[in-house]
């Protein structure tokens, strides 16, 4: 474990990215399962989040087949500071 873990530096990162990103495309979104960063996105007012749960068993035909059935996931979207509304 590095000496900086839990200080933010993804967080902060993963926001320039978002910010950066969504100057060229309508949406960017993120699918997490780790609390802790889920709980430090839904803290963060460029974050909204839009979805929590588990993801369903896609059945035998899927050519998608989730690895994450058996944890909670959560699902964000970046609003960027001049459209957070909390």
């Amino acid at each position: 474990m590095p000496d900086y873990q839990g200080v933010g530096i993804a967080n902060k990162f993963l926001t320039y990215t978002a910010k950066t990103i969504q100057e060229k495309t309508e949406l960017v979104s993120i699918t997490t399962s780790l609390n802790g960063f889920a709980k430090s996105l839904k803290n963060n007012k460029n974050w909204l989040l839009v979805r929590t749960g588990r993801v369903g068993n896609p059945g035998k035909t899927a050519k998608y087949r989730p690895s994450s059935s058996n944890r909670n996931t959560y699902s964000f979207v970046y609003v960027g500071e001049e459209n957070a509304q909390r």
